[in-house]
C-alpha cells in the first residue's frame, strides 16, 4: 500500500476540470464551469478542487465560491451540489479526506463561514462526517423536492402520473403545440433567451414569486455546455412557453420555466415538462429533479410537480460552520429563516 497522503489540487485549467467532472456518475449543475461563470458575475470568486486518494485515483470534485460575509470583514465559502464523489459508496477514508478538505483547504482563514450544500444524491456518511467536525445542519421544515424515478418506457412513467398531470398532457397534446429545441448554434438563441426571459418575469409578477435565476445571463454562460437542454413550446407560430433542464449525469435537474397567459391556457408547461423527462430519460439518467417545492406558498407549482408521481426527498440540505464556532447559530437562525419562509 502507498505511504503516500491524500492530495488535495486545485484546477485551474477548464478543459481538465471538464474532464474530471465528466466521469462522475452524478454531475451536478453546481459543479459545471458554466455556474462557476454565472456566479462570478454576482461577486463570487471561484476555486475548482479536486481531491485524489494515495493511488492518484479522483476521490471528489468540489466548486467552492468565495465572497466577503460583510463590509466589515470575514469570507463565506459555499459548495453548492457537493462534495460529489466519483463513486456512489465511497469509503471511510474517501469521506475524511474530504472533510479535511472542508475544514481545511476550504475554509476561511481567520473569520469567515463554510456553508455546504449537498448533492442531489443525500450522503448518509459524509452527512455524519460534517456534524462529526462542527458542520450544523440548517433545519428545514419541508421536503425540498420531487424526484422522479425514470424508466426508458414513457408509456410506464405516464401510467405514474396523477389524474390531473394526465389531463393537461393529453389537452396540452390535443392543442397542436408545436415543440422546438432550442440549439446552441442557433443564431437566434439570445432573443430567445431574452424571450424567455421576459416570460419568466412575467410568470413571477403573476404568481408572486422572486427570479431566482437570470435566463439571459445563464444562456449566455451555458451555451457552449451540451449539459443544457432547452425548448420552446409554439402556438400558430407564436412562443408560449419555454423549459431548462440539466443533463447532469444519473440525474437531470429542472431548471427553468417559463410561459405566458396562453401558454397557462393550452397546458404548455405540461408538455414541455414531458418533453425534457423524456429526453432524460433516453439520455440514460435515472431519475428527474423537478427543483424546489413549497406547498404552502406556491400551492400551484407544489401540485404540478407532485403530480408527476415522484418521492417528496430532502436534498440540498445545508450545512454551516462558523469560524469562530460562536458564528454557527447566528448563521443557522439567517439561513433557517430564508429555507423556511
Amino acid at each position: 500500500m502507498s505511504d503516500k497522503p491524500y492530495a488535495c489540487q486545485e484546477i485551474g485549467d477548464v478543459q481538465e476540470w471538464r474532464g474530471l467532472v465528466a466521469t462522475l456518475p452524478v454531475r451536478p449543475l453546481y459543479l459545471s464551469d458554466s455556474w462557476g461563470r454565472y456566479k462570478t458575475h454576482e461577486g463570487w470568486s471561484i476555486r475548482r478542487l479536486a481531491v485524489f486518494d494515495p493511488s492518484e485515483r479522483l476521490i471528489a470534485l468540489l466548486q467552492v465560491q468565495d465572497r466577503r460575509l460583510s463590509p466589515f470583514g470575514g469570507r463565506l465559502a459555499l459548495v453548492q451540489g457537493g462534495p460529489a464523489f466519483s463513486t456512489a459508496s465511497p469509503s471511510g477514508a474517501d469521506i475524511r479526506a474530504v472533510q479535511n478538505v472542508l475544514t481545511g483547504t476550504v475554509a476561511p482563514g481567520g473569520f469567515g463561514l463554510v456553508v455546504v450544500q449537498t448533492a442531489q444524491v443525500p450522503n448518509v456518511e459524509l452527512n455524519s462526517a460534517l456534524s462529526a467536525t462542527g458542520f450544523c445542519p440548517v433545519p428545514a421544515s419541508d421536503a425540498d423536492t420531487v424526484m422522479l424515478a425514470l424508466s426508458p418506457d414513457g408509456d410506464v412513467m405516464e401510467k405514474g402520473l396523477s389524474r390531473f398531470w394526465k389531463r393537461n398532457l393529453k389537452k396540452a397534446r390535443a392543442a397542436g403545440l408545436e415543440i422546438r429545441p432550442l440549439a446552441n448554434s442557433d443564431a437566434r438563441w439570445e432573443a430567445a433567451m431574452q424571450n424567455i426571459a421576459d416570460m419568466y418575469a412575467g410568470l413571477a409578477e403573476r404568481k408572486g414569486f422572486g427570479e431566482a435565476l437570470d435566463p439571459v445571463r445563464l444562456g449566455r454562460e451555458f451555451r457552449d455546455d451540451p449539459c443544457l437542454e432547452v425548448i420552446e413550446v409554439y402556438e400558430n407560430g407564436t412562443p408560449v412557453a419555454a423549459r431548462a433542464v440539466y443533463h447532469g449525469g444519473a440525474c437531470t435537474l429542472d431548471l427553468l420555466a417559463a410561459a405566458t397567459p396562453r401558454g397557462h391556457e393550452t397546458a404548455a408547461s405540461y408538455l414541455a415538462m414531458w418533453t425534457l423527462i423524456s429526453s432524460a430519460a433516453r439520455r440514460g439518467a435515472t431519475h428527474f429533479d423537478a427543483g424546489g417545492i413549497d406547498p404552502e406558498n406556491n400551492p400551484g407549482v407544489y401540485r404540478f410537480k407532485a403530480g408527476l408521481g415522484g418521492e417528496e426527498v430532502e436534498v440540498g440540505r445545508l450545512w454551516v460552520k462558523g469560524k469562530p464556532s460562536l458564528l454557527t447559530p447566528f448563521a443557522l437562525r439567517y439561513l433557517a429563516r430564508g429555507r423556511n419562509g
